[in-house]
């Protein structure tokens, strides 16, 4: 009808909304004979975590490759006089062989092809041990291989190792100091009580499996008593959790902090890659920080693992293909001996069977966790002779320790500092300076060789930003009068650091909603940090009356000032010590509803 009133109800979800067109009586109306209700249905709004980490990675990898076209230039007019096409066959190395011009993609010299150099160093790592170790003259693309190798996999860049004592990357005695300074910061009880710190250190880096890891940290830190799994009132975590990751398990975020609004938080496991830590750490907030704390320990381990005794990560990564192949040369023995039907399975169907899925890795394929699980299933269903019985106990013992048929690349390389690349790279560049004369010449005020070096360890300081003074995102500060491109080794001839800082905080600060002309304190400052506590000191009452100023300030300085977190039964307790008069005083505590706040 032509005045009929016409409702329309609307139901909105996260990811649909549901309507429905009524009259006045509620009866549905219809739209071309079809009653007009339904719902649309659409994704789900999401964080911006995932953007995020996909825009972080490709910033990266853009910088990878600029450091790699940086060093290019600087080897380009040497390698020319050698090979004209060697950069060109890198650039076309991805693709087939009848699509481009040389037949192999490294070298297609008369006496030394590919096959050539492959013999000679199965590895990068072989070729830069090599390059470390020996002054003899070297091609210069070798060379070149060697440091662009080091330079797009320099490590990481969290620790503060001396140059001059890389033997302190194995002392555990710092390491150990960090992390139990995590719970001094906090106010909170120690986990344990361990006069010795070596014998923690023992544990973690002892060649066991994880019940006989959480075995021995039971019997040396609380005497083999069962631990508890819930948190008490001295201690907010689980001890049984904590000991469990520490062994190398997995752990529930909801039990390890008891918080069952981390119910739907992944389990936790210290050997996680960095991109699921990224998605736990913007799931539980502030509580990530005894995960980072715990994985500090754990990451020390891994190191000294991945070292060994050698005074080289290449060295040490030499050993690891060594291992590997006296591992698959016995196990191909084995299988061909033992289960001739599974050699197929396992080195042959679907280009190359389990194994070669296995060491191939990247997408699709299996890791060292499913592997090292089909392995030992196959292997313990075999039945052997009595000489062989020996061999293949030790072979099941490595399987479940998952050190059997080791890879040079697998995650546990995320723990390996810059520094120790970077000892290689000097090594490399003391042999090469003396048959390489043009690292030694200057040019723009720096040797080839110290442009090297600057590109392997430069960084842009996060306060810097773009370095293109055209993006409408960049607000860089040069100093006066100067020009030119930006490269790594004149960086801080050109970029005004200091003003490059101010400018960076000032376009993130706002203006005070109450004094326009004021801008706003950070919320982290001190200044404001001290506000909000005493504005939270301000709430509390004795016997339903307001405390003294005097009182406020003696809280603040002796409870806020000393303890990261002050609890209620502290305030408590202070009052009782403070004035023996008020002992059995009332304590009112009023909730402040800023959920950001410290309460008491």
């Amino acid at each position: 009808m032509k005045n009929q009133k016409i409702y329309v109800g609307l139901d909105i979800g996260t990811n649909s909304v549901g309507y429905a067109v009524t009259n006045e009586s509620y009866d549905i109306l219809k739209f071309h004979g079809e009653p007009a209700w339904g719902s649309v249905i659409f994704d789900e709004g999401s964080l911006s975590d995932e953007r995020r980490s996909f825009r972080t990675a490709r910033r990266r990898l853009e910088r990878r490759k600029q450091r790699v076209q940086l060093l290019q230039e600087l080897f380009a007019t040497e390698i020319a006089k050698v090979d004209s096409r060697f950069f060109i066959r890198l650039k076309e190395s991805a693709l087939y062989r009848e699509d481009v011009e040389d037949e192999f993609p490294l070298f297609c010299d008369g006496d030394f092809k590919d096959k050539d150099y492959h013999k000679k160093y199965p590895t990068i790592h072989h070729l830069i041990y090599d390059l470390m170790t020996s002054k003899e003259p070297h091609d210069v693309r070798l060379v070149y291989l060697a440091i662009a190798w080091l330079v797009k996999h320099r490590g990481h860049f969290l620790s503060n190792i001396d140059m001059k004592n890389l033997s302190s990357i194995k002392e555990f005695e710092s390491v150990y100091n960090d992390f139990m300074k995590y719970f001094e910061d906090k106010g909170i009880t120690a986990p344990w009580e361990c006069a010795d710190c070596s014998a923690v250190g023992d544990i973690l880096k002892a060649g066991k499996g994880v019940t006989a890891k959480t075995a021995l940290f039971k019997d040396t830190l609380y005497g083999g008593a069962k631990l508890q799994k819930e948190p008490d009132e001295d201690f907010p975590y689980s001890r049984e959790g904590i000991i469990k990751l520490l062994a190398g398990g997995t752990y529930k975020a909801a039990d390890l902090f008891a918080n069952e609004d981390y119910e739907e938080v992944a389990s936790l496991s210290l050997k996680l890659d960095d991109d699921k830590f990224a998605e736990i750490a913007s799931a539980i907030g502030d509580d990530f920080e005894l995960i980072t704390a715990l994985r500090s320990l754990y990451d020390w381990a891994t190191l000294v693992d991945v070292i060994g005794e050698y005074s080289s990560i290449s060295e040490a990564k030499i050993a690891t293909y060594e291992t590997h192949k006296e591992d698959l040369s016995w196990l191909k023995t084995f299988v061909r001996t033992y289960l001739p039907k599974k050699y197929n399975e396992l080195f042959k169907d679907n280009d190359g069977g389990k194994y070669g899925s296995y060491v191939k890795g990247g997408k699709g394929t299996l890791n060292l966790e499913d592997f090292s699980k089909y392995l030992g299933g196959l292997l313990k269903s075999a039945s052997v002779a009595d000489n062989d019985a020996e061999k293949l106990a030790s072979a099941l013992e490595r399987i479940e320790l998952r050190t059997f048929l080791p890879k040079q690349k697998n995650t546990d390389n995320r723990v390996i500092p810059h520094q120790l690349y970077q000892y290689e790279l000097a090594k490399i560049l003391d042999n090469a300076c003396g048959y390489l004369p043009f690292l030694n010449e200057k040019t723009d005020g720096y040797t080839a060789r110290e442009k090297i070096e600057k590109i392997f360890v430069f960084r842009i300081p996060y306060f810097v930003g773009p370095l293109n003074a055209n993006s409408d995102h960049a607000w860089l500060k040069r100093f006066s009068g100067a020009t030119g491109k930006i490269y790594p080794w004149n960086f801080n001839d050109i970029v005004d650091l200091d003003s490059s800082e101010e400018q960076f905080i000032k376009r993130m600060t706002n203006k005070c909603t109450y004094i326009p002309d004021e801008d706003v304190l950070p919320k982290c400052s001190l200044l404001y940090q001290k506000f909000v506590v005493l504005n939270e000191i301000n709430n509390i009452r004795i016997n339903n009356e307001r405390i003294s100023v005097e009182l406020k300030q003696e809280i603040y300085k002796n409870l806020f000032l000393k303890y990261n977190k002050v609890s209620r039964k502290k305030v408590v307790d202070y009052f009782a010590t403070f004035d023996s008069s008020i002992v059995g005083f009332n304590v009112e505590v009023i909730k402040s509803d800023d959920e950001d706040s410290r309460h008491i």
